[in-house]
C-alpha cells in the first residue's frame, strides 16, 4: 500500500525537479499564452471598432432620414400655412374685412374670444351670441 502513495510522489518530485533544472519550456510556453493573449485583445478590439464603425454609419442614416423626413414635414406644413393663409384672405375679401391688406396677425389666443357683428346702420346687428 505505501509504494501506491510512494509512485505518485516520486513522480510530482521529478516533475518539480525537472521544472526547477529546466525553464525554458515554460518561459517559451508563458511568452506562446502572452501573445495568444495580446492577439485575442487584439482581434477584439478590431471586431469592437469595426461593430463601432458600422454603427455610427446606421445612426448617421437614420438620422439624415429623420432629417430629410422633417424637412419634408416642415415644407408640407408651410404649403397647408400658405394654402390656409390664401383661402383666408380670399374669405376676407369676400366678407369684406374691415383690417387694411398691410395688417399682420401675429398671435391670437381663443380662450375667451368673442366676436362681435359689424356695426351696419349706426347700430349692431340683433343676434345672440352664446
Amino acid at each position: 500500500m505505501r509504494s501506491l502513495l510512494d509512485r505518485p510522489v516520486a513522480v510530482f518530485d521529478a516533475l518539480v525537479a525537472s521544472v526547477r533544472n529546466d525553464w525554458v519550456p515554460w518561459v517559451v510556453t508563458a511568452a506562446l499564452i502572452a501573445f495568444a493573449c495580446i492577439c485575442y485583445s487584439m482581434l477584439v478590439l478590431a471586431v469592437t471598432s469595426w461593430r463601432l464603425g458600422r454603427l455610427r454609419r446606421e445612426t448617421r442614416e437614420r438620422a439624415e432620414e429623420e432629417a430629410r423626413a422633417a424637412a419634408e414635414y416642415r415644407q408640407e406644413a408651410i404649403e397647408r400655412l400658405r394654402a390656409t393663409h390664401y383661402y383666408l384672405r380670399q374669405l376676407s375679401e369676400k366678407l369684406g374685412s374691415s383690417l387694411p391688406q398691410e395688417v399682420k396677425v401675429g398671435l391670437i389666443q381663443a380662450e375667451n374670444l368673442v366676436v362681435q357683428p359689424p356695426i351696419q346702420n349706426g347700430r349692431a346687428r340683433d343676434r345672440e351670441f352664446p
